[in-house]
Formats: structure tokens, C-alpha cells, sequence
């Protein structure tokens, strides 16, 4: 019944993405590709958004900081799972060596999921302690299931990048919605605590893979059919430079994102992590599923371009920035004000304190959705070097200002507001440092053409 029902929903929700694409963007463009991407993953978001009155009612904020310590945990490990080769997915002209670099993305998943699943069993108590989420320990196998299942959806999702399959992106986004939403409200309907909000969590990664599964095994398949040892190898040493140098950047990336929500954990304790968590999931959420449809389809455009060498970038980058800061202000005015008001009333008197958290993670939140988008280009052109600096740039400012609120005892409010300026001024770094790096790859080019 239930699986018929989510069925049905997504189903539904595909055809009517579909059809509002087709309606709003010319078909194959850039512009329609992004309407396929962000109405699906608004579709997704509003689906989340729904459950979250109800979800909001049936968990404290201290269970909710606790599962929120162990899915930032978790998302620090999915987004090395790959060692970052499903970045180079998009960029072969062949399928043949795309098709390679996935089964790559595959091995280096199943390493990692094993190395995930003998830490948890070995020091999972201990580790998940640090961040008041020792009671989700014996749950570990939830975890690197959503490790796993998520880690294979990551190649899966740069295979759709690279055939621009935004469509099946989208759909496998609410596909994963409806199934964490379903699952956490029964869960918590039946009186599950913090392993319920988990189990939503990690069967809806699960159905995100299976979705992107159906549509990309056929023509995978067909692209490695004669893959052999060698040629594993050649892919790998072709693109080596995505996990010697981009690894580490994602890595420090993945932490920086992180960083906040685990230190206010550690610092204040799970029921303020709860409220700050459940401030950034309010309005985090719609701008990093913004961000993704940008970013992917950007990325997708971009590595076209770089492959065609008389495309212009800096064409693309200063469009895409344009029309992302016609959105931004007004977006997270209004979310903010909103959500001022609306929170305790719409999600429980407890959770009231979120509003004011995110009224104060607004301008962060702004400045993430004009520079993130764009910041694939460093990726497109190979330059992971200046992804070290960027990422180390913006978690040393994150992390200090956090530090800093602890140093001084400081309410965690102050510590918000703290991490809130912090996080807006790296953004501002994260994207200087992208435009000078496509400007230096422009002047390469052209002295190239002049010479």
C-alpha cells in the first residue's frame, strides 16, 4: 500500500515537472534544464516541508540535534565516497572512460563503506558521544546503509550530469523526499526517537539510488561492457588529479558545511544543536537544493564550453551570477521575516528559537546561494590547487568564530550571529577566489590563440 502510494506521488510529481518545464523553458536549453532541476527539487523541498509541522510534533529539538550531529557526520564521509571522481564523469568525450571513472566511483564506495562500517562498530559509542549522539550507535548499520546507498547515488547523479538527464536527477530528488517524510512520520508515530528521523533518513538515500539506477544502468552497461584492469587504470591516472587534489578540498569542504552544527552540539548540547539544526534545515534547505540544480547544470554547460575551446566561460559565469542575484535577496528576505514570525507558531512553541536563527543565518545563506553555484568551475578547469585554498580559507573563519564563542562563553545566540558573519565573509573569498581563476584561464587561452 505505502509503496504504491509513493509510487503514485512521484509519478505525479514527475509529469507535473515535466510539463511546467516544458511550458517555461525551451526544450534541450540551458534555461529549461534548470527549470527541470529546480522545479523538482522544489517539488522535493515542499514535500519535506510538509512533513516537518508534523515531524516537528512528534520529535524534541534534543533528538533532532542528535540525529542532525550524526547525519553531518555522515554527510563529511559521502562527499569523499567517490574520491571525488564522479566530478570527472561529465568531462570525457568518450562514455567508454565516463563509464570507467563510475565503476571507479563504485570500488572507492565499497572501501570506504567497509572502513565506515569497522569504525562504527569499534568506537561508534564513543565517537557519536562527543556530539550527544550515543544513543544512535547501536543503529550503525543504518548508517553506512545511507553511506553506501548514498555514495553509490553520488556516481549515479554525475552519469545523469554527463547525458544531462536532469529529469531523472529530479525525479530520483523526490523520490528520496517522499520516502524519508513517509518514513519518519510512521516512525515517529509509533513512538521511534531519534533511530526513526535515522531510518527516514537512510531508506530515502536508498530510494534516491534506485530511482537513478533504472534509468542509467542500460546505456552504463553498454559503455562497460569491455572494461578491463587496464583501462581502470588509465581512467584513473587520466584523472588523478580529482582525487590527489580534489579530495581534499571536498573533504575540507564537507567539514566547513558541517563545523558549525557539530560545535554547537559539542559546545551547547544536543537541544540547542537541535534548534540551530533545525534553523538551518528551515532555510538551508530550498537554497541548497537552488544551489544543486544551479551548480549541476552549470557544471554540466561548463564542461561543454571547456571542451569546445572557442566557448566563452566568463560568458556563462557573469549570466548564471546575474540571474542567481535576482533571486538571492528577495529569497532569503522573505524566508527570513517569515520565518521570524511563523516558526513557533507553525512547528511548536519549542522550536521558536529557530526563527531567530535563521532571521540572523540570512545573509550567509545569501551570499552560499550566488557563490556555490559557480564554484564548479574550478573543477571544470582542473584547478584543485585553488580549491585547497578556498575551502581552508572559509573553515578557518568558521571554525574561529565558534571558537571564539566558546572562548568567551558567549550565549549561543552571539555564536550564531558570530558564525553568521564569518560564514558570509568566506562566500565572499569562496567566490573571488573562482573568478580569478576562470580570468586566468581566459588570458591563458587567449594568449594561446595569439600566439
Amino acid at each position: 500500500m505505502t509503496g504504491s502510494f509513493t509510487g503514485g506521488a512521484v509519478s505525479r510529481a514527475r509529469r507535473r515537472v515535466g510539463g511546467t518545464a516544458d511550458r517555461f523553458a525551451p526544450a534541450g536549453g540551458l534555461r529549461r534544464a534548470v527549470a527541470v532541476l529546480a522545479g523538482g527539487n522544489v517539488v522535493a523541498a515542499t514535500i519535506v516541508a510538509l512533513s516537518y509541522p508534523i515531524v516537528s510534533r512528534l520529535y524534541a529539538p534534543t533528538e533532532f540535534g542528535a540525529f542532525a550531529a550524526a547525519v553531518s557526520l555522515l554527510s563529511i564521509v559521502l562527499t569523499v565516497t567517490c574520491l571525488t571522481y564522479d566530478l570527472a564523469v561529465p568531462l570525457p568525450e568518450d562514455d567508454r572512460t565516463a563509464g570507467d571513472l563510475v565503476i571507479l566511483c563504485g570500488l572507492a564506495t565499497l572501501v570506504v563503506s567497509a572502513l565506515s562500517a569497522a569504525i562504527m562498530l569499534t568506537t561508534g559509542e564513543r565517537l557519536l558521544g562527543v556530539f550527544h549522539a550515543q544513543g544512535l550507535a547501536p543503529y550503525w548499520w543504518l548508517l553506512c546503509l545511507a553511506q553506501l546507498c548514498g555514495g553509490v547515488g553520488v556516481a549515479l547523479t554525475g552519469w545523469a550530469i554527463r547525458f544531462r538527464d536532469f529529469r531523472d536527477i529530479a525525479t530520483a530528488r523526490i523520490s528520496q523526499s517522499v520516502v524519508t517524510a513517509i518514513i519518519q512520520v510512521a516512525a515517529g508515530t509509533g513512538g521511534a526517537a531519534t533511530s526513526g528521523l535515522l531510518a527516514g533518513d537512510a531508506l530515502g538515500r536508498t530510494a534516491q539510488t534506485a530511482r537513478l539506477s533504472r534509468s542509467a544502468t542500460a546505456r552504463l552497461l553498454r559503455a562497460v561492457g569491455e572494461t578491463s584492469v587496464a583501462r581502470l587504470r588509465w581512467a584513473a591516472r587520466r584523472y588523478r588529479r580529482f582525487p590527489l587534489l580534489g579530495s581534499w578540498p571536498t573533504l575540507i569542504n564537507a567539514i566547513g558545511f558541517a563545523a558549525p552544527l557539530l560545535l554547537i552540539v559539542a559546545f551547547y548540547g544536543a537541544h540547542t544543536g537541535g534548534l540551530f539544526a533545525f534553523a538551518q534545515r528551515l532555510i538551508g534547505a530550498p537554497v541548497a537544493l537552488l544551489v544543486l540544480a544551479v551548480s549541476q547544470v552549470f557544471v554540466a554547460e561548463a564542461a561543454r564550453r571547456a571542451r569546445d575551446g572557442s566557448a566563452d566561460l566568463g560568458a556563462l559565469f557573469r549570466s548564471t551570477l546575474r540571474r542567481l542575484a535576482l533571486v538571492a535577496a528577495p529569497l532569503m528576505l522573505a524566508l527570513a521575516i517569515a520565518a521570524k514570525f511563523l516558526v513557533g507558531t507553525v512547528f511548536g512553541q519549542e522550536w521558536h528559537d529557530a526563527g531567530m536563527y535563521i532571521l540572523i543565518l540570512a545573509p550567509l545563506y545569501t551570499m552560499q546561494l550566488l557563490s556555490s553555484p559557480l564554484g564548479g568551475t574550478l573543477d571544470v578547469l582542473e584547478r584543485q590547487d585553488l580549491l585547497v585554498v578556498r575551502e581552508v580559507a572559509r573553515i578557518v573563519l568558521i571554525i574561529a568564530a565558534i571558537g571564539i564563542a566558546e572562548l568567551l562563553s558567549l550565549p549561543a545566540v552571539w555564536a550564531v550571529v558570530l558564525l553568521s558573519g564569518a560564514g558570509t565573509l568566506a562566500y565572499l573569498v569562496y567566490g573571488a577566489i573562482t573568478w580569478h581563476a576562470l580570468m586566468a584561464h581566459q588570458r591563458t587561452r587567449a594568449a594561446r590563440a595569439g600566439a
